[in-house]
């Protein structure tokens, strides 16, 4: 089932941003100030991920994890996700992707999970209101007080990132 949804890419990221360009920006190397953050969610409404079991597109909501969501939207839009598979798949409940070693590694291999753009922030925590309802799509937090912000993207209901 895990490479059931392999090769997943966040295409096309974000609704007003117009035909995508030949050459994606670099990458990012750390992770958005606030004022970047602001700059970099101006003009993204939304987020079409594309795999090999058929195409879903989310709303990003950053009202609640602006870094976390600019984080997403920059890196989605350099390709950082592109060709990535979704490293944890529980049937009718989540799937988990964003670690790059997907890429080149398939199954179960040491490390699994790990990956991520090589850089941390602080994590955002939700407020005791945040809800995640079906199909929400939201950042796994690690066990640490950082997180990469890039794997483990949770697909369990109502499109919507936080």
């Amino acid at each position: 089932m895990r490479r059931a949804l392999s090769g997943f890419v966040v295409a096309a990221l974000l609704a007003g941003c117009g035909p995508a360009s030949p050459t994606p920006p670099p990458c990012p190397t750390a992770a958005p100030t606030a004022d970047q953050a602001t700059a970099i969610l101006a003009d993204a409404a939304t987020a079409e991920f594309a795999t090999s079991q058929g195409a879903f597109t989310v709303t990003l909501d950053p009202s609640s994890a602006p870094i976390a969501t600019a984080n997403f939207v920059a890196l989605a839009r350099c390709g950082f996700y592109d060709g990535q598979s979704f490293h944890r798949v529980l049937t009718g409940f989540v799937i988990q992707a964003g670690d790059p070693q997907t890429r080149d590694n398939h199954g179960d291999f040491e490390g699994l999970g790990t990956g991520g753009p090589g850089y941390h922030f602080t994590v955002e925590s939700p407020g005791a209101d945040q809800r995640y309802d079906r199909y929400t799509v939201a950042m796994a937090r690690s066990p640490r007080a950082w997180v990469s912000a890039t794997c483990q993207r949770h697909r369990s209901g109502e499109p919507s990132i936080s």
